[in-house]
């Protein structure tokens, strides 16, 4: 009903029987007084509910006497604002409800029977809007409406709420005429049909951001490798070792241009950052490749290859930190880079850790499909993570002070990194090497359970 109801303090019960020493039918003794106390502190007291019923002979039966409202200050009872049986036993009544006001009346009970125990159980209560709701338990259905009110729902919207107001308003919305109307009214709306919504913005947006990568990456792709369309083999027997590296070289300037995974798709400033390492490895020129490689010759070819060449993946994102944390070093303390491959490598090189490291397809599917795709996007994964250490051991050997450098870096210092690098190279490049030869041994498609 819209109110506050706390039964913790406004349940109460009650239970009361004709005292044996009554001095006559005046005796207040003689009287049940329940309701206006005089204290108007409890705001939950403005409405109380009753259920009563006695006991005697041995039964439960409804009230043997009578129930009067007496309003505070006055001497005449007030109707009951509302009595009904509520339980009834084999066709009989045996308990009533009563509602009246309970702060500012007094509900008196008499009766002649000695033997009955009259037995109470009462809940007070506060209404927000007391008259409308009141009315509404003691009237009819129906019987609720001002005789001088609107007859229309414009006429009741544009006056003053007053008494009556909310019920009122319930009569006219859902009487006959207005729900006709209101039908009539729905049926002459006319919708325009709505095409389907375009793509969203940002889908748009990674879209053009993913059409715009793959434009770029082909562009660059030098004539002579673009017309490589397949795999160079590069297992087998070979007639010396600089047809071998001669192959390799190859192999390098194609790779550099092969997928990276979808990872590596720029979308935000910091990814934007990091290509600048990526680009300036894809865009290496082929004597600029022949050259660094030619370092990596005995590391190449002077010995068979076997599993130990293949890094796990734990390796490998071990040695990707160790760039990443040595690039960092000399970025603290001042050196610079013209090409600003420097203060993009970090970021490149540990994004290269995390996705040759990630979540394992095997960890959440029963069943792999593995392709050659799969693994030509690991292998060049596994190139641009050798040529990050490389660019650093370079650039280890040829270090450029910017103007505001932190210490004064020994070259001993500078010699031990730069040997660290070129021994982290070392590893990667036969890694590179060594998957090229276990993707080849393997079936164009297959499943791992």
């Amino acid at each position: 009903m819209g109110g506050p109801i706390n039964a913790a303090h406004t349940a109460f019960a009650h239970q009361w029987k004709l005292p044996v020493d009554s001095r006559g039918p005046t005796d207040l003794a003689n009287f049940h007084m329940e309701g206006d106390n005089g204290n108007n502190d409890h705001i939950f007291d403005d409405y109380r509910i009753t259920l009563v019923w006695e006991e005697y002979d041995g039964a439960l039966r409804g009230a043997s006497g009578s129930h009067h409202i007496f309003e505070s200050g006055k001497s005449s009872d007030n109707r009951l604002l509302k009595s009904a049986d509520l339980i009834s036993y084999n066709g009989v009544g045996t308990a009533s409800t009563i509602l009246y006001n309970a702060k500012d009346a007094t509900l008196f009970y008499q009766t002649d029977k000695r033997d009955a125990v009259r037995n109470s159980i009462t809940l007070s209560f506060h209404l927000e809007s007391a008259d409308d709701e009141i009315r509404m338990l003691i009237e009819p259905a129906g019987a609720v409406q001002a005789e001088d009110g609107p007859s229309t729902l414009s006429e009741l919207v544009l006056n003053n709420a007053g008494p009556g107001y909310s019920n009122s308003f319930q009569r006219l919305l859902l009487s006959p005429e207005s729900l006709q109307a209101i039908t009539e009214r729905l049926s002459k709306i006319r919708l325009t049909p709505i095409d389907p919504p375009p793509a969203s913005d940002a889908h748009s947006k990674l879209q053009q951001q993913a059409d715009a990568y793959k434009e770029d990456n082909l562009a660059k792709i030098p004539a002579d490798i673009l017309a490589i369309e397949h795999d160079i083999i590069i297992a087998g027997i070979h007639p010396s070792a600089e047809n071998f590296f001669g192959l390799l070289c190859v192999n390098a300037r194609r790779d550099v241009h092969l997928p990276l995974g979808w990872e590596f798709l720029p979308q935000d400033p910091m990814d934007e950052h990091r290509e600048r390492a990526r680009k300036f490895i894809r865009d290496m020129p082929k004597q600029a490749v022949y050259a660094r490689l030619e370092n990596y010759v005995q590391a190449i070819t002077g010995s068979p290859y076997s599993a130990s060449d293949l890094l796990s993946t734990d390796q490998l994102q071990q040695l990707a930190t160790s760039i990443e944390t040595r690039a960092y070093e000399l970025l603290t303390d001042g050196f610079v880079d013209p090409s600003h491959v420097l203060n993009s490598l970090p970021s490149f090189v540990g994004a290269l850790g995390q996705v040759l490291n990630g979540e394992k397809e095997w960890g959440r599917f029963p069943q792999m499909h593995v392709t050659q795709y799969d693994f030509q996007v690991y292998r060049t994964r596994c190139l641009y993570l050798f040529w990050c250490a490389d660019w650093l051991a370079y650039y280890n050997g040829k270090t450029v002070e910017g103007r505001f450098m932190i210490r004064e870096v020994a070259k001993e210092e500078m010699d031990k990194g730069r040997r660290e690098m070129v021994w982290t190279a070392r590893l990667l490049v036969r890694n590179w090497v060594a998957w090229g030869l276990f993707g080849e041994a393997l079936p164009q498609e297959f499943v791992i359970t």
